[in-house]
């Protein structure tokens, strides 16, 4: 039988990792700060399977997550606050045989 991996054995992970209320997991990409002006957040289903991907700018507080949507707030240098609405991109699906 195989090891168990318990919180000390699994890899670190940094960076921001969130669940919607479908049950996916959001996992932001690592970023440099002040080197990177987006953000990629890949959605993943309940087995860590990709779904999609959404790129944001950096940094981005993220204000909730939707099955199509994130909605984010940012500040700029003078502490205006723009709030955005930015779309889950889904790959495109292949056209099934179905054997026919």
């Amino acid at each position: 039988m195989g090891r168990v991996r318990t919180e000390a054995t699994l890899p670190k992970r940094k960076g921001p990792v969130r669940s919607d209320p479908l049950g996916h997991v959001w996992v932001a990409a690592p970023t440099v700060p002040g080197f990177t002006d987006s953000t990629t957040w890949a959605v993943l289903d309940s087995l860590f399977r990709p779904l999609a991907t959404v790129r944001v700018p950096a940094p981005l507080e993220v204000l909730g997550l939707g099955a199509a949507h994130l909605l984010g707030a940012s500040r700029d240098t003078l502490g205006r606050i723009t709030i955005g609405l930015y779309p889950v991109i889904r790959p495109a699906r292949r056209p099934e045989t179905g054997g026919r």
